[in-house]
């Protein structure tokens, strides 16, 4: 699967439409929001550990999490809640990539 990009807004109201095993790279140096455009990329293809927080693509983009952390992060976030808006699963996104633990509304 070639890289994807995506908005964070698409990824977090419908991780579904992406395959778990996937990378998510974000940009380097920047405050992320819903309209944030990422990189999805196979793992498979990368000489990548997905363990290490500092991997790049070498075009700005940095490592943020795999596609199954996304989904997780949904996922617990719905269990929570009914009716998130996109801000929340935002929220709950950063707060996951920040402290490695899922929020808790």
């Amino acid at each position: 699967m070639p890289e994807v990009v995506v908005s964070l807004r698409e990824l977090l109201l419908h991780p579904e439409r992406f395959p778990s095993d996937q990378l998510l790279f974000l940009p380097r140096g920047i405050g992320w929001t819903l309209d944030t455009r990422g990189v999805v990329v196979d793992a498979t293809e990368l000489e990548i550990d997905p363990a290490d927080r500092d991997a790049e693509l070498g075009n700005g983009m940095k490592y943020a999490l795999s596609l199954s952390q996304v989904g997780e992060i949904v996922e617990n976030a719905r269990d929570q809640r009914d009716g998130l808006t996109g801000e929340e699963f935002l929220r709950a996104f950063l707060y996951y990539f920040d402290h490695d633990a899922f929020i808790r509304f």
